[in-house]
């Protein structure tokens, strides 16, 4: 809450108490956010040039404002489908809540902009860095708290190889060409199956010795800055060669 001035009859008079800040040359105002909670005093007093001192005192009720707080469950947003965002809802209160309303901050999505849920969800429609505001009322109090939330979209995985003819002792070339609209890949988990297993590469474009021809697996997970994960599995059928002598 904002400071309240504080004024009295006497221009003068001097304010004072534990939630009081200022002083007569700029001012006396009573602060909230410094107040004990409960009763708290006021006191104001003057003296006069001839030594005469008078002291008047007020009380105020003082309640504990909602603590916000909250998270999403996903920050990516997968454009083009219906996976909404899942916010949850963290805030506190020594009194009970009895409200809430939120402000996605995606002014183009009209009246679903808002909510009164205690955890709602929200479908965004495209990424970027979002300003999502949270406001809590009680009996006697209300506060709000905002997040700005960097909204990732959903990478697409994809990539290639370079020929399906087996070569002894000579690799496969693959080539990566997964994509992000919104965020960079930063990672890229790749798992070449052969032999009853699987061997593991961080490469962008790995190379990979196969042993015999025939079907093997392959698999991609790349992931962009904002951990939005995308996976594509493959079939690599590569063919036996003839070779001519």
């Amino acid at each position: 809450d904002e400071n309240v001035e504080l004024t009295g009859n006497v221009t003068e008079g001097i304010f004072y108490g534990n939630s009081v800040t200022g002083n007569p040359a700029s001012g006396f105002y009573f602060a909230p956010e410094i107040a004990p909670i409960g009763v708290d005093t006021i006191f104001y007093s003057y003296t006069t040039p001839q030594g005469c001192s008078r002291i008047t005192f007020d009380t105020a009720q003082i309640y504990e404002a909602p603590v916000i707080t909250f998270i999403v469950d996903d920050v990516c947003v997968a454009v083009g489908t219906t996976d909404s965002t899942e916010f949850i809802n963290n805030a506190t209160s020594s009194d009970s809540i009895i409200s809430w309303l939120w402000n996605f901050g995606d002014p183009e999505s009209l009246e679903k902009n808002e909510s009164t849920l205690k955890n709602p969800k929200h479908l965004y429609t495209s990424a970027g860095s979002r300003q999502v505001y949270l406001t809590a009322e009680t009996d006697n109090c209300e506060a709000t708290g905002f997040e700005i939330i960097n909204f990732g979209d959903v990478p697409v995985a994809d990539f290639i190889w370079e020929s399906e003819c087996y070569l002894s002792d000579i690799p496969v070339q693959f080539t990566n060409n997964s994509t992000s609209n919104y965020g960079n890949v930063t990672s890229n988990n790749w798992k070449f199956y052969r032999n009853g297993g699987f061997i593991t590469s961080s490469d962008e474009n790995p190379e990979i010795t196969y042993l015999n021809h025939g079907d093997y697996n392959v698999e991609l997970i790349v992931e962009t800055e904002y951990q939005c994960i995308d996976t594509a599995i493959k079939t690599l059928h590569l063919r036996r060669t003839i070779e001519v002598e």
